[in-house]
C-alpha cells in the first residue's frame, strides 16, 4: 500500500488500529500485535499477511517504546530486569522470526489461542509471589527454568510476529515477584526489543511498510496516553487491571478459535 494512495477512510482505520494497540500496550503491556494483525488483515484489508506481521511488529515496538518512557517517568519500570530479559528473549526472537517467514502462520492459530486461554486463566488466579515485599532483580525460580523459558517466549513471539507482551507480563509476575503495574511497565522494555528484532528481520525481506507504521504510531500515541492515565488511576486496584487483562486475552483467544474453525 503506497503512502500517497491511502484514502481518508483507510487512514482513519489505521489510526484507530494504532490507538487500540497503544491503549492495550499502556494498560496491560500486551495484546498489541495480537490485535493489530487481525485488524490490519480484516478491517483495513491489507492482503499480504507477512507484510502485516512485519509492519505490526515495528509499530508495536515503537508504540511500546513511547509508552515505556511515560511509565518510566512515573517510576514503574525495573530497568535491570527488563534489559536482562530482553537480551535473552531477543536471541529467541531472531531465530523464531526466521522460521516464521517460511511458515504459514494459520497452522498455529488453534494452539496459540489455547495458550492464550491458559495464560488468561493463570492471570485471573492471583499470583501470591507477586507483590510480596520488594520486587527482585534476580529470578525467584532456578535459572535453569527461568532463562530457557524466556528464550522460548522470545522464539514464540518472533515466530508469530507478535510483541509477546501477554507472555512477558506473566513471566515477570511469576519469575520476579513484580506487582502487576511493574510487570506491565517493565514488559514494554522486552516487547520493544523483541518487536524491533522481529521487524528488522521482516524488513530485510521487504515486508515492512514505513507508511503504514507511521499512521499506526499516530494512533498509538493517542491510545497510549489514555492507557497510561487509566493505569495510574487503577494502580492501587490491580485486580481491576488483572481482570481487564485476562478478559482481553479471553476475547482474543475466542476470536482466534472462531477463525480457526
Amino acid at each position: 500500500m503506497d503512502f500517497f494512495h491511502f484514502t481518508f477512510y483507510t487512514l482513519t482505520l489505521l489510526v484507530i488500529t494504532g490507538g487500540i494497540v497503544g491503549f492495550l500496550l499502556a494498560l496491560t503491556g500486551g495484546g498489541g500485535s495480537i490485535v493489530c494483525v487481525p485488524l490490519l488483515l480484516y478491517m483495513v484489508k491489507i492482503p499480504d499477511t507477512h507484510l502485516v506481521i512485519g509492519t505490526s511488529a515495528m509499530s508495536v515496538a515503537i508504540s511500546a517504546l513511547i509508552n515505556l518512557f511515560v511509565h518510566a517517568a512515573k517510576g514503574n519500570v525495573r530497568w535491570q530486569t527488563g534489559v536482562t530479559v530482553s537480551l535473552v528473549a531477543v536471541v529467541g526472537t531472531l531465530v523464531g522470526s526466521q522460521v516464521g517467514k517460511m511458515t504459514d502462520g494459520h497452522h498455529l492459530t488453534l494452539p496459540f489461542s489455547l495458550l492464550m486461554l491458559v495464560v488468561a486463566g493463570l492471570t485471573l488466579k492471583r499470583n501470591h509471589r507477586a507483590g510480596n515485599g520488594l520486587p527482585s532483580s534476580h529470578p525467584t525460580f532456578h535459572p535453569a527454568i527461568v532463562w530457557p523459558s524466556v528464550l522460548a517466549l522470545g522464539a514464540v513471539a518472533g515466530f508469530l510476529g507478535i510483541g509477546g507482551g501477554f507472555l512477558v507480563v506473566p513471566a515477570l509476575l511469576w519469575f520476579f515477584r513484580f506487582s502487576l503495574v511493574e510487570a506491565v511497565a517493565t514488559s514494554l522494555v522486552v516487547v520493544s526489543a523483541m518487536g524491533l528484532s522481529t521487524s528488522a528481520s521482516y524488513a530485510i525481506s521487504g515486508k515492512v511498510s514505513l507508511a503504514i507504521t507511521c499512521w499506526l504510531i499516530v494512533g498509538g500515541v493517542l491510545g497510549g496516553v489514555v492507557g497510561v492515565t487509566l493505569t495510574e488511576r487503577l494502580k492501587k486496584r490491580e485486580d481491576i487491571i488483572r481482570v481487564l487483562y485476562a478478559g482481553m486475552l479471553l476475547v482474543l483467544a475466542l476470536y482466534m478459535l472462531f477463525k480457526s474453525l
